[in-house]
């Protein structure tokens, strides 16, 4: 999926980096760096899905941290705001199910 295709439907935003975006629209957030999904935040119901490319890279993982402290509910931004050790923290988020993983967007 790219961002041409969902030009009509999300407002898009360049993040921190110009290979980093966000697509928002009334009810939902994406977080999408180069041609990946990474993440998928549900406003209204407050759920956040990450998608297989979140822990590509280092670069990747620092915006991820960027979306999930600037952009989700303050429940997503704390697992990675007191810790060290974020990327442990996101998969033990997973593992228990705080946050959700797919491997298909």
């Amino acid at each position: 999926m790219t961002i041409k295709q969902l030009k009509n439907i999300f407002k898009v935003e360049q993040l921190e980096n110009k290979n980093q975006f966000l697509l928002s629209s009334a009810s939902a957030l994406i977080f999408q760096s180069y041609e990946s999904i990474i993440a998928y935040y549900d406003k209204q119901k407050q759920e956040l899905t990450l998608f297989s490319d979140w822990n590509y890279s280092q670069t990747t993982r620092k915006h991820l941290y960027i979306f999930m402290l600037n952009y989700c509910a303050w429940t997503f931004g704390e697992i990675v705001a007191y810790t060290n050790n974020k990327r442990r923290a996101i998969e033990e988020a997973i593992k228990s199910k705080k946050i959700k993983f797919s491997r298909v967007f």
